[in-house]
């Protein structure tokens, strides 16, 4: 059992609530397509397709040394990615060898780094077209390559034919982390659906809802001992993943049938979200600086003295003008001088 006495939820969840009736996608369950694993099929229980594996690596969905990378929550922290760390569970029965930087690095491309955790559906048509890396890729060339939806009824017989786990939506009990690996429900111990996760069924002991059909989910890199109660009440989605190699498993047509309404579905449904636009910088608006002139005085330019106005010259008098004055004052005096004589002066 995990030490919780200092930290009681030393482990992560991440699935978000399913899409909402109405909007769920509009394709059928596997047993619609393929009638052998129908509800009622003969199953003999219990079924085990977890290949004797034990180490299922916990791919930085809680406290893992071999988490380096910086995610979200810091160097090495562990983030949200169950719905990315089932999905890689699941191609370990196929060989493949995930590693927790790799895992966390592909959840952080499609979550856009703010680890807030997924929503199956919307996940696994992101995985259809986008490869391990985060690349865009042609439809079936993708991480994943189709996926159905699983009815609880037909678990047993689908796990049987196809030798394939199950990916579980669950929501868990506030007492999973504290006992994990055993988990039951009882009166302190309810689902709760604000603390959704995603965990790998790999062993199923008998049908859901039954006495008998206790289960081991794998979640945090170990099988769980979940009770029949817990079975029955906690999970909330199936969901199965299916390759070209189960196309003669599943025949031909019912194969291609699922393909074809996967292919249906319009694209933006399988989009990660949104990225947040990049803002657009306005450029302050630089108000130039009022640069008054210096006020030029121009220079005071004192005008020269006027010179002074030359007195006129006299007129001269004409010569003709002073002859005859000349000639009246001799007549004066000529005159004058008579007078004298005359009276005696």
């Amino acid at each position: 059992m995990t030490d919780t006495s200092i930290n009681p939820r030393p482990f992560k969840t991440g699935r978000k609530p399913q899409r909402p009736v109405g909007q769920r996608l509009p394709i059928k369950w596997l047993h619609e397509y393929d009638s052998s694993v129908a509800p009622g099929a003969p199953v003999s229980y219990p079924v085990d397709v977890s290949q004797g594996k034990t180490e299922w690596l916990i791919l930085g969905n809680g406290p893992d040394p071999t988490l380096t990378i910086t995610t979200p929550n810091g160097v090495g922290q562990p983030v949200g990615d169950c719905g990315f760390a089932g999905k890689d569970h699941d191609k370990m029965l196929a060989g493949y060898v995930p590693t927790a930087n790799g895992t966390v690095a592909q959840y952080d491309i499609y979550d856009g780094g703010v680890d807030e955790g997924v929503v199956i559906a919307d996940m696994l048509l992101w995985l259809m077209t986008h490869d391990e890396a985060g690349n865009v890729v042609p439809a079936t060339q993708g991480d994943v390559e189709l996926f159905a939806p699983v009815h609880p009824s037909t678990l047993g017989a689908i796990m049987t034919k196809y030798q394939r786990g199950i990916i579980l939506g669950v929501n868990l009990t506030p007492c999973d982390q504290q006992d994990f690996p055993v988990w039951t429900v009882n009166a302190t111990c309810q689902p709760d659906t604000s603390d959704g996760h995603v965990v790998y069924l790999v062993k199923l002991a008998g049908p859901i809802g039954s006495p008998t059909g206790s289960g081991g989910p794998v979640s945090w890199g170990q099988v769980v001992d979940a009770d029949a109660a817990w079975m029955s009440s906690c999970p909330e989605e199936y969901w199965i993943l299916l390759t070209s190699q189960d196309r003669e498993k599943m025949g031909a047509a019912a194969y291609d049938a699922l393909a074809a309404d996967l292919a249906a579905l319009p694209s933006e449904t399988g989009s990660a979200p949104t990225p947040a636009p990049i803002p657009v910088v306005t450029p302050p608006v630089v108000t130039p600086p009022v640069v008054t002139p210096p006020v030029v005085k121009p220079p005071v330019v004192t005008p020269p003295a006027p010179n002074p106005v030359p007195k006129p010259e006299p007129v001269p008098v004409p010569a003709t003008l002073t002859a005859i004055v000349g000639e009246l004052v001799q007549m004066l005096e000529e005159w004058i001088s008579t007078l004298k004589s005359r009276f005696g002066l």
